[in-house]
């Protein structure tokens, strides 16, 4: 609904300038540039209605890489649109491991060559971890590499696939996939599909698991999808649990996080990790990973709605106006506040009751002793934090009393240029810290 349609030779056409860039410590590695058309149609609003899709595969060496796509109108009429992030190769593992985990939208089998063509079968991504009512069957593909480097006194391999929720210990509604891995090619393309319709709306993962013939892990990944299904399928003879988490599908283009665009939503979620729980972390990481722009405008929406259901705008620009002072206070021109140490602490756990700031004791390098009164259940809780030599506007959290942070009692190696401390009586560092 974005780009914009033509009308020529009686059909409706759009035509998307597409640029490609994969740069190497700052130089380009591959650049490509090319026009993506869309099928034409007699309709316009058939014509808008389309999902436009296109693959590319690059083969690069291992390293770490940037990339920039571009989608532009050559006609000048829609702004263009910049996704960028970056990716590592890492080099072959000695030890069997698992590709990361892809929902398909359609599978079938398919000899011609095709952009989307793979191991002779067609394989449509499905492009959101997102499935309502209209899709009750999820596809899946994943890989398996170095199965043939496991020993032949793990034998019997054992692959366990199955849809669970935040507990990751076991399958839900009979969704479950049990296979022994009988063939042990250096690379095993693996397909499924489960039969969603028993799923209520709520926030899953697709888990797969190998595990030796005693059960002992040997690799797993795992992708989060979220579901909306208002009238789920009964199963009257459950022999697996069922549980459920409360879930708010809503029209989002009626709510705050309509208006920010995936670099925006990137940001915020990097935002919302001091005040989330470890399951939300790993959800925001995984997103990070793989921006989905559809479900990470849910994730924040559904954030906020659970630590505030009914004003959850206003608890979000609460936080938002927090972030802000954070990074004026403790952000760089290289690095906003919250990603810094310190500001994560503060958007944690908020003001410290007393923050002192020692600039020029002899033989220290630069440091600040954050004190909470009360904090995380506990009384009396420490933050030291100080300025490595390497660092020119931020600082380390060195040790802490906190329960559940850094505790290093070899802090004084690393604060005191000597490496043992300055003798200094004076020393607020170690009037603090010095019996803890």
């Amino acid at each position: 609904h974005t780009v914009s349609f033509i009308h020529e030779n009686n059909t409706w056409v759009s035509n998307i300038k597409t640029d490609v860039i994969i740069s190497k410590e700052n130089k380009p590695i591959i650049e490509r540039h090319y026009i993506l058309q869309t099928i034409p149609t007699e309709n316009e609003v058939d014509a808008s209605a389309q999902t436009i899709m296109d693959l590319k595969r690059y083969a690069l060496p291992y390293g770490t890489y940037f990339v920039n796509v571009i989608f532009s109108d050559p006609t000048g009429k829609t702004p263009a649109y910049t996704y960028t992030d970056s990716f590592s190769i890492a080099p072959p593992a000695s030890a069997v491991f698992y590709s990361d985990v892809q929902l398909l939208d359609t599978l079938i089998n398919e000899p011609r060559e095709s952009v989307f063509a793979k191991n002779n079968q067609l394989q449509i991504p499905f492009s959101v971890n997102f499935l309502d009512e209209k899709k009750d069957l999820l596809h899946y593909y994943v890989e398996c590499y170095g199965l043939d480097s496991i020993a032949a006194s793990e034998h019997p391999i054992i692959q366990t696939i199955y849809v669970t929720n935040k507990n990751f210990t076991s399958s839900l509604y009979q969704l479950i996939h049990i296979d022994t891995l009988k063939t042990y090619p250096h690379v095993l393309p693996i397909y499924g599909t489960f039969n969603i319709s028993v799923l209520p709306s709520g926030n899953y993962y697709l888990m797969v698991l190998l595990q030796n013939k005693d059960h002992i892990k040997l690799s797993s990944a795992n992708l989060f999808f979220q579901r909306s299904n208002k009238a789920p399928v009964v199963i009257k003879e459950a022999t697996t649990p069922v549980m459920e988490e409360k879930f708010d599908v809503v029209d989002l283009t009626k709510t705050f996080v309509e208006k920010y665009d995936v670099t925006q939503l990137r940001a915020i979620m990097k935002m919302l990790i001091p005040i989330s729980t470890p399951l939300e972390v790993e959800n925001i990481k995984g997103f990070l990973k793989k921006p989905d722009e559809t479900y990470m405008r849910y994730f924040v929406y559904n954030f906020w709605k659970t630590r505030d259901s009914k004003k959850p705008k206003q608890a979000w620009e609460n936080y938002a106006a927090t972030v802000l002072a954070v990074n004026k206070t403790f952000g760089s021109t290289s690095v906003p506040g919250y990603e810094t140490e310190r500001g994560t602490v503060y958007l944690k756990y908020g003001p410290p009751s007393d923050r002192i700031i020692v600039n020029n004791e002899t033989g220290a390098l630069p440091y600040e002793i954050w004190v909470y009164n009360s904090i995380a259940k506990q009384s009396n809780g420490l933050f030291l934090f100080y300025q490595p030599g390497y660092m020119i506007n931020d600082y380390k959290i060195l040790t802490s009393t906190v329960i559940g942070e850094t505790r290093n009692p070899q802090w004084r190696s690393s604060l005191y240029t000597n490496g043992s401390g300055t003798g200094n009586l004076n020393s607020k560092a170690e009037e603090y810290f010095s019996k803890k």
